[in-house]
């Protein structure tokens, strides 16, 4: 399934500039916008470790027609979904689906018609999607990322500031004792 990943709000990292910049013990601000960006390489990079997500995000799936098995979000904490109508898209009321966060064996975010209901006629439509899934997922705010994690992003950035030919390379690796940081954390398949 093809999936778009959208942020609500652009500027939410777990830990900001001058967290970062304090564990890197650097005090100017000529790489404000260097480190602001191995802030994100960082978090992106312990989601890619762990398997989970520590931004609030909206995860976009479009499809051609509704879904018949699950979508592979574990951590959905909401959903909205629109369909193809000859009008175009149009919402699709809340209570005519259900959607479990996890699913069945923690393998994605189920999400059926509602009891008693079926999936609305989708409308013809020459080429694109003609259903739109957006799953919110992710923390609620900074505060509830566990300290580990951003310990993790500064402990990583701090070692980038400290060694810039690090940030330059092809492969922004992270220290391997870094990552002992997410073993709580990781999600195993």
């Amino acid at each position: 399934m093809p999936t778009r990943i959208s942020y609500v709000d652009g500027s939410v990292e777990p830990v900001t500039l001058a967290e970062a910049k304090l564990a890197a013990r650097f005090d100017g601000d000529d790489l404000d916008a260097l480190i602001a960006g191995a802030i994100t390489a960082a978090r992106e990079s312990a989601e890619q470790i762990t398997g989970r997500i520590y931004r609030p995000q909206v995860l976009r799936t479009e499809l051609d027609d509704w879904p018949a098995d699950a979508i592979a979000v574990s951590a959905a904490t909401g959903c909205a979904i629109k369909y193809w109508t000859a009008g175009g898209f149009a919402a699709l009321a809340g209570s005519a689906y259900a959607f479990a966060a996890g699913g069945i064996g923690g393998n994605g975010t189920v999400i059926a018609p509602a009891i008693g209901a079926s999936w609305p006629a989708l409308a013809d439509r020459a080429a694109g999607p003609r259903v739109q899934i957006d799953l919110t997922a992710g923390p609620a705010s900074p505060a509830s990322v566990p300290e580990q994690v951003k310990l993790y992003i500064k402990a990583t950035v701090a070692a980038w500031v400290r060694s810039p030919e690090a940030m330059t390379s092809t492969s922004l690796a992270p220290n391997p004792l870094h990552e002992r940081l997410l073993d709580a954390e990781r999600t195993f398949a």
